[in-house]
């Protein structure tokens, strides 16, 4: 063992550090390098979505809902049924139209994300089976799904503006609440509110706030769905989602009231019908 006391042990300490520091800054170049790769790329496929899919599809979609709305509420108040509009001129005709975006999308579904996608075969599905006429919670929906990719695509690219805050958001309240009251089991409040969907696009324009409690409130649902799915029943946790909705729509009749008293106690009448 005596050669190794011969052995020169002399470390040189700045070398090494220098060897480890170009390693070290070679490896995090390379993560940085790839992380900006990846948010480019990300960038890059947003910006083919919205210019592709979402920014000429938006207009048929929100144009099928004001033309649904304004269908349903003929049924509501003038007793009609869906035979009556199955031979109107196309741009009369929600189910027309509906048709018209469904094909865009369709036609440029490669640049859908997955729950749109998801919901663009359960109504092709539906349609499949010879279904008359097309289900109006799927139909909406579908718009629900649309109309909340484009405004978070179109903010996450920069292209976001108060023009497309007012027209898109407002009518955005509806389609949400529309998705809460079905939760609710609230299915004929759900159809009396095509015809509160101007005022609701209204207050939906005039303070977001209203949107935003909608969004997360739909969010808990999803996930309380999910947990009901693995778990069973979980009663508390969904009274108190019904709770949280109800306040919601106490709020949004608040706003009601400059309109008018009739509006706002009417509003009030459905919600009371909710209280279970």
């Amino acid at each position: 063992m005596n050669w190794l006391v011969g052995l020169d042990w002399g470390i040189q300490w700045g070398t090494v550090f220098t060897v480890a520091g170009t390693l070290t800054a070679a490896f995090l170049g390379q993560v940085f390098s790839h992380r900006y790769s990846q948010k480019r790329e990300d960038l890059k496929q947003k910006k083919e979505s919205f210019q592709n899919l979402y920014s000429p599809t938006i207009h048929h979609v929100t144009n099928y809902l004001y033309k649904e709305i304004d269908k349903q509420t003929d049924i509501i108040f003038n007793y009609k049924d869906e035979e009556d509009f199955a031979d109107e001129d196309d741009y009369f005709n929600p189910e027309k139209l509906f048709l018209e975006a469904f094909s865009l999308i369709g036609d440029n579904l490669k640049y859908a994300n997955l729950e749109l996608i998801m919901q663009y075969q359960d109504i092709k599905s539906t349609n499949k089976l010879g279904k008359q006429f097309l289900s109006i919670d799927k139909t909406i929906k579908l718009c629900d799904i649309f109309i909340t990719d484009y405004i978070k695509i179109s903010k996450e690219i920069g292209v976001y503006s108060p023009n497309i805050k007012k027209k898109i958001e407002g009518i955005l309240l509806f389609t949400k609440l529309y998705y809460l009251l079905l939760k609710m089991e609230g299915l004929n409040f759900a159809y009396t509110t095509l015809s509160y969907a101007d005022l609701l696009d209204k207050v939906g324009t005039k303070n977001t706030k209203y949107i935003k409690n909608a969004i997360q409130l739909q969010q808990k649902y999803e996930k309380y769905a999910e947990k009901n799915a693995l778990n069973g029943t979980h009663t508390k946790r969904l009274k108190k989602l019904e709770s949280e909705t109800y306040k919601l729509l106490c709020d949004i009749g608040k706003q009601f009231e400059p309109m008018g008293h009739e509006i706002s106690d009417s509003w009030a009448d459905h919600i009371n019908k909710l209280k279970r």
